[in-house]
């Protein structure tokens, strides 16, 4: 059995660009010999697919801080050794490209297969060579001599020798966020501001009212709200016609989740689990992480969770109690020595927009640390304590461009003709520190 595709998801937008006046009953719509005023069950307007916002996901973090130029730049430190692969070999000498080793390091060295693992001491060193004198009696020679893996760690030198003779210097990454301009807007004409309308409205805030003005304010506020925070999620850095025409555009958080660890699919399995966190201890090893999901991904966590029963064991038995309804979902688990908790999130599931998505480009959740990263300010030079994801914010004194409204009206003389106009705007970028951290889950 499955639930039936009838009625159909309507789709179709409340809004539209019809001049105010039509959203009132015309007169030749009433007839004074009928009662024409309905009786209302509640006099409100009832969010038939529910208040249609998305979560402020930067706001109920906390994550939000300001920024007083046009970028926000910063450096992340790359790994402090290498780990060479596609070595090749020949006698002593080992070729790659712009190593990193150094005379007097003890060099590690295997096959592709890990069969044949052999130690040495580096002895000498050019710009694409390592010579290296192997640890061993029986030399290198069961090595093999093609696609070898090498790694450093420690180094060995005799008594009275010199020490290291090349020095190391240590590099960065350099990153940057750069915030864009997100504006909405709703003008109405001032008559029919004198106009009682035939209901009676509640406004989000729970403030009341008998003007169809104030449903297309507060309409246009959360159309306004939800442009903000689908631009810290779907911004990208433009190219091409568009970056021409004047539009740089931002890298927001998808985008910059790009850059780092992709999972195809949903982690339904144990096996899944462990590949992920297979690729976590090569990465940063932060143990605790968060994931943020659709339905979708979030039963495959549940489906994996419920798999693992044993025997004899009630399924969601963990948290629940004679006297309560069976709890068919988890909210995390813990893996070897990593947590991970799931928790859905609405902008995943919109059916306006992510939740219409299909196919390999449709985004099913990902994950962040939870943790802080010890990053370098490029414009201060400074070490300094940074969110994994936040986001910034123009601000500067008493001018704050995160959430700012203006009204224009004829009868305060901002206005040249007879309407009163609300804008909002706001100026924000999103910042992903430690972005090989985390993993962005895309469908199969």
């Amino acid at each position: 059995m499955a639930i039936s595709a009838s009625p159909a998801v309507r789709l179709n937008p409340s809004v539209t660009k019809t001049p105010t006046p039509q959203n009132y009953l015309d007169l030749s719509q009433m007839n004074y010999f009928r009662n024409e005023l309905p009786a209302f069950i509640s006099k409100t307007i009832q969010g038939r697919y529910g208040s249609q916002q998305l979560d402020t996901f930067m706001e109920r973090k906390g994550l939000k801080l300001p920024l007083a130029s046009d970028v926000a730049t910063w450096m992340e430190e790359d790994r402090l050794t290498q780990l060479a692969t596609g070595v090749t070999r020949v006698a002593d000498v080992f070729t790659l490209a712009d190593h990193t080793f150094r005379v007097g390091e003890i060099l590690t060295a295997f096959d592709s297969t890990g069969a044949v693992l052999k130690k040495g001491r580096i002895s000498a060193v050019t710009s694409t060579t390592f010579t290296a004198i192997c640890g061993n009696g029986a030399g290198w020679g069961t090595l093999g001599t093609t696609a070898l893996v090498c790694y450093t760690g420690t180094s060995e030198f005799t008594k009275g020798s010199a020490g290291m003779q090349e020095s190391l210097n240590t590099t960065y990454q350099q990153f940057t966020a750069r915030p864009s301009i997100v504006k909405e807007m709703v003008s109405d004409n001032r008559t029919n501001l004198t106009q009682d309308s035939w209901i009676t409205v509640t406004s989000p805030d729970g403030t009341k009212g008998n003007l169809w003005y104030d449903v297309n304010k507060n309409g246009c506020e959360a159309r306004f709200r939800n442009a903000r925070e689908k631009a810290h999620f779907d911004s990208e850095d433009w190219t091409g016609d568009l970056l021409t025409a004047g539009y740089k555009g931002r890298e927001g958080l998808l985008a910059s989740m790009e850059q780092g660890n992709i999972y195809s699919g949903l982690v339904s399995t144990l096996t899944d689990a462990e590949g992920m966190v297979d690729r976590l201890e090569k990465q940063g090893q932060l143990s605790n992480n968060t994931i943020f999901c659709n339905t979708a991904l979030a039963f495959g966590f549940d489906r994996f969770l419920a798999s693992t029963n044993v025997a004899g064991q009630a399924y969601g038995m963990f948290d629940n109690e004679d006297n309560m309804k069976l709890n068919l979902s988890f909210n995390g688990f813990k893996l070897s020595t990593y947590n991970f908790n799931y928790t859905g999130l609405r902008i995943l599931q919109d059916p306006l927009g992510h939740g219409a998505r299909a196919g390999v480009t449709k985004i099913n959740g990902f994950m962040i640390p939870d943790a802080s990263q010890s990053v370098k300010d490029v414009l201060t030079g400074k070490m300094a304590q940074r969110p994994m994801l936040h986001s910034f914010y123009r601000a500067k004194g008493s001018e704050n461009r995160d959430y700012e409204m203006v009204v224009r009206d004829w009868a305060k003389g901002t206005s040249l003709t007879d309407t009163v106009t609300t804008e909002f705007q706001s100026e924000c970028a999103t910042a992903l520190i430690g972005r090989n951290n985390t993993i962005l889950f895309k469908s199969a």
